[in-house]
């Protein structure tokens, strides 16, 4: 009886055991599967803020390509290839501003048109030379120099010296001379005054001393 005591007493060990093994098998296995879903999880998430941050970078980038900004007014302002701004008013005109802040227009042709600050309009003909415009319309040059240069209505240059003298020029660059009459005068190479009467006669002037 004692031997099928001690048999029976290994069988409940041994059953006993074999619960516990069973129990702790399944136990790791519960364990194996909340890890695999937490990792199931976690790659979900990361996927998720993959794809939120490539949205966010593509919207971010849309917005730097279309670079349209707006003034206080609502106008939009444009930067060129270069960077430069391009205003445009209400009319559609393209408005650029040079590095002083000065404004400069184009018109249709491509000409640039300037305005000063009391808002005459300034313009360059093709050699770069700069031709100013009056109320009237008139068109007034300046040089280098400052010495302003006017053309009359006929197209002939009038140029002033620095004494304001009216210097006028011919066809073939010859200085031609004005009084306050109207007669003209002009000057030999030796800077000896001659005159023309109404006739076209040359009255030469020398001075002698005696």
């Amino acid at each position: 009886m004692m031997i099928d005591v001690i048999r029976n007493t290994m069988i409940i060990h041994v059953m006993r055991y074999t619960m516990m093994i069973e129990v702790l098998r399944n136990t790791m296995m519960i364990v194996v599967l909340r890890n695999t879903m937490m990792i199931e999880v976690i790659r979900n998430t990361m996927i998720i803020h993959v794809i939120r941050y490539t949205v966010m970078i593509e919207v971010i980038r849309n917005a730097m390509m279309l670079e349209i900004y707006h003034d206080d007014r609502g106008n939009k302002i444009y930067h060129d290839d270069r960077g430069n701004k391009i205003f445009h008013d209400n009319r559609g005109n393209k408005k650029y501003y040079d590095e002083r802040g000065n404004k400069k227009y184009h018109d249709d042709r491509g000409n640039k048109k300037y305005h000063d600050d009391s808002g005459n309009k300034k313009y360059h003909d093709d050699r770069g030379n700069e031709i100013y415009h009056d109320d009237r319309g008139t068109k007034k040059y300046h040089d280098d120099s400052g010495t302003k240069k006017y053309h009359d209505d006929r197209g002939n240059k009038k140029y002033h010296d620095y004494t304001c003298n009216k210097i006028y020029h011919d066809d073939r660059g010859n200085k031609i001379y004005h009084d306050d009459k109207g007669n003209k005068k002009y000057h030999d190479d030796r800077g000896n005054k001659i005159y023309h009467n109404d006739r076209g006669n040359i009255f030469i002037l020398y001075y002698f001393v005696f």
